[in-house]
């Protein structure tokens, strides 16, 4: 379906075939006049947005790449022609100081769920990026199946389904920072039951005929079609602006971390030369001691000195073990500063895979069993280990003491937590190699489930920052 999008366009383009514009009219006018009526509130401006958008298409089709998503493209054209339209309306509105045009609003659905997110809904959608919001157009405002949206993402069904399911989840997390909190899959089934409503029937023969021949109905179509054009033109430059500066920092970064490698490596040195020379004072202070000892083994006050000399040799082998921890620090500081990153092997990343899907069930496990326990967490890993299936939890954890909870407040107090997704809930006891880095599993208040390396191993302070009090 989506090639043939684009073959109807590149046919329109080359030939100005009125039927193949009108088919493309036919089979998206739907979903630009929904997203349009859901923006503006008033059916007769969306009619006109509508043919705005594919009058656009139409001066636009020679323009437009092989790889384009014609449903995302229009639903993108839509949101700046409506966005065009609400301005140029306040304007008029302000000048003429009456309200003389009444909205007529599409009903209100009935389902409660549909009130909730359909003011919120086209604002979130314009806050996914590009490839996420195609993935969404076409999963739930076409109704494509994932294999459908695979090929026009240019990937398989397996990454459209994690892309359709990442998109969802940031969707879910934008209505939820809004007081609308409701399941992925609620919102799923809410936009794909109302998201596309029925253009009137006479407006695809208007929108082709205006598109094709040239004919706009109004003075405000003019001025909405040149409007949206400018702002997908400073859109497309903010874009390019803001690659330049990822860009940018991409090279800066690395940079500035291998210049703080050195100065930790710096100050490394100068703590060992500081120990080398305490050390030093300490062996002439005790050569100095021992030999008193030697020379006077009857006098109390040699003795006295003797005493002195043994209290201290248990610090100084102390820090003689404290300079070997210190040196071999250095040499670890050294080897991960200059080694370059390895990538982890394949059965590394199995490994990660599987340890995540265990996480996630056992926060799952810990979520149900809060059902039981007063709302509060378990106070142990074993009252979730017995409740998962005995395959995941032996494959994931065949010690059965892998994992810890860290949280062990109440699961209401979580979910009220403004930054619940950064606060760890659940985590793995021991790091494991990836790559030439250490990593370890973290399911976080949200109930995501995510890794995080280090090239020392040492967790510990990185851990303090996302922990939190009991509540």
């Amino acid at each position: 379906m989506m090639t043939d999008d684009m073959e109807l366009v590149r046919e329109y383009a080359a030939r100005r075939s009125e039927p193949a514009f009108a088919a493309l009219v036919s089979r998206h006018v739907n979903l630009v006049y929904s997203a349009a009526l859901r923006r503006v509130g008033d059916a007769h401006l969306a009619e006109e947005i509508t043919q705005a958008v594919f009058i656009i298409l139409a001066r636009k089709a020679e323009s437009l790449g092989p790889k384009t998503i014609l449903s995302g493209w229009l639903y993108r054209t839509a949101q700046y022609a409506a966005a065009d339209a609400l301005k140029i309306r306040r304007r008029r509105e302000r000048r003429e100081q009456e309200a003389y045009m009444q909205s007529t609003l599409l009903d209100a659905p009935a389902n409660k769920t549909w009130e909730q997110l359909s003011p919120l809904l086209d604002e979130a959608m314009m806050r996914l990026g590009q490839p996420d919001r195609d993935a969404l157009v076409l999963r739930f405002f076409e109704g494509k199946s994932l294999n459908e949206i695979g090929s026009a993402l240019g990937t398989n069904e397996e990454a459209a389904k994690k892309r359709v399911h990442r998109a969802l989840q940031k969707l879910r997390r934008f209505f939820t920072a809004r007081g609308v909190a409701l399941p992925a899959t609620v919102i799923a089934g809410a936009v794909s039951a109302n998201a596309v409503h029925a253009a009137p029937l006479e407006l695809a023969a208007a929108v082709t005929t205006g598109a094709v021949k040239g004919t706009v109905a109004t003075a405000s179509t003019v001025t909405l079609i040149q409007e949206t054009l400018k702002l997908m033109a400073w859109t497309k430059l903010k874009i390019a602006t803001v690659t330049g500066v990822v860009v940018a920092a991409s090279v800066v970064t690395p940079l500035i971390l291998h210049y703080q490698s050195r100065a930790r490596l710096r100050q490394t040195e100068e703590s060992l030369q500081q120990q080398n020379a305490q050390l030093a004072r300490v062996r002439a202070e005790n050569d100095r001691l021992a030999g008193l000892a030697n020379r006077a083994e009857a006098s109390e006050a040699q003795a006295d000195d003797l005493r002195r000399l043994r209290a201290q040799a248990g610090p100084l082998r102390q820090q003689t073990n404290d300079l070997a921890k210190l040196r071999k620090d250095n040499r670890r500081l050294r080897a991960a500063a200059d080694q370059p990153d390895v990538e982890p092997t394949p059965e590394q990343q199995q490994q990660v895979e599987v340890i995540m899907n265990y996480g996630k069930g056992a926060v799952m496990a810990c979520v149900m069993q809060t059902r039981t326990n007063q709302g509060l967490f378990p106070a142990s890993f074993a009252q979730v280990a017995r409740v998962l299936p005995a395959d995941m939890r032996t494959q994931a954890d065949p010690s059965g003491d892998g994992f810890e909870i860290v949280y062990h407040g109440t699961f209401q107090a979580l979910t009220r937590l403004t930054n619940s997704p950064d606060v760890i809930v659940i985590r793995q006891k021991q790091p494991l190699q990836y790559g030439n880095r250490w990593a370890k599993v973290y399911v976080y208040g949200d109930g995501h489930c995510d890794l995080h390396t280090q090239t020392d191993g040492d967790f510990e302070a990185w851990e303090a920052q996302h922990t939190i009090a009991s509540q």
